[in-house]
């Protein structure tokens, strides 16, 4: 609502549902969350993942959460706990902390109830529940589970969309592709109402590629993964001398550069994955 009330210019309502809100949070806070243990409540996936999504969680603490909540589904090795409600929380709390490889692993695996054993039990749409049971009248065409679809778009094809004010009918879009897994390449495209958003990338040992169009009128801010801002190229010339291109900065493995509307063609070095 802060948010909402600041974009037309309603300054006393922001204040007031900003305070609001701070108020919530400290509160819930307050009551759930653990310091001693780094843990929400019991602990369990969605108690943990919710206050990350969802920014409740001080930013002082989100490491500790984030780590205490992957660790937790590690020693289950890579088995997690939560349903229909808490599975989208989890998947965006994950990918928001960079643990992209973490989701990959947890749901290419055929041993645990999830999307692989589901495939693995001859599901052909998703199930009412995680084990695929046909029995106790579970539906066999179900998309209640179906929140992975979150992370294919804005995680693996790394379509998003800026949160301020600036991103209203995807004027402005985030392309962050994260790399997960053995994955060696991801292709997709968003048909937004300012046009058609596409990536595809690649990645061959240590050289990413990756290749974007993004609409007219439009702009974007690319995260391309990287070793470093050096050695980035577009279009085969030097990412920061290359038209339309202009760079902000190396932060956290990516180069970020913002772009105006137009097709797009980085290379850049990675780390070599370990197989």
């Amino acid at each position: 609502m802060a948010q909402m009330a600041a974009l037309i210019d309603e300054n006393e309502d922001t204040r007031r549902f900003s305070d609001k809100a701070e108020v919530i949070r400290n509160a819930f806070n307050d009551k759930f969350y653990n310091s001693e243990k780094g843990i929400y409540s019991t602990g369990s996936n969605t108690a943990m993942a919710m206050p990350l999504a969802l920014y409740i969680a001080d930013e002082k603490n989100r490491k500790t959460i984030a780590a205490n909540l992957a660790a937790d589904i590690i020693a289950k090795d890579n088995s997690f706990t939560s349903g229909d409600v808490g599975y989208r929380f989890l998947l965006k709390a994950l990918a928001m902390e960079g643990y992209s490889d973490l989701i990959y692993k947890m749901n290419n695996q055929t041993e645990k109830p999830g999307y692989g054993y589901q495939l693995k039990m001859g599901a052909t749409a998703l199930t009412e529940k995680w084990n695929a049971d046909p029995g106790m009248f579970s539906s066999q065409n179900h998309f209640m589970l179906g929140q992975i679809n979150e992370w294919f778009f804005h995680d693996l094809a790394g379509i998003g969309v800026a949160e301020d004010g600036s991103g209203a009918g995807f004027r402005h879009s985030i392309i962050k592709p994260m790399l997960a897994g053995n994955l060696e390449w991801v292709k997709g495209s968003y048909q937004s109402v300012s046009g058609l958003i596409s990536t595809e990338w690649k990645r061959e040992k240590d050289l990413f590629k990756l290749d974007i169009s993004i609409p007219v009128n439009t702009e974007a801010t690319v995260y391309v993964p990287s070793e470093n801002e050096l050695n980035i190229k577009e279009s085969g010339m030097e990412a920061q001398k290359a038209n339309g291109i202009k760079f902000v900065k190396y932060e956290n493995g990516f180069a970020i550069y913002n772009v105006g509307s137009g097709i797009y063609h980085f290379d850049s070095k990675i780390a070599a994955k370990n197989n």
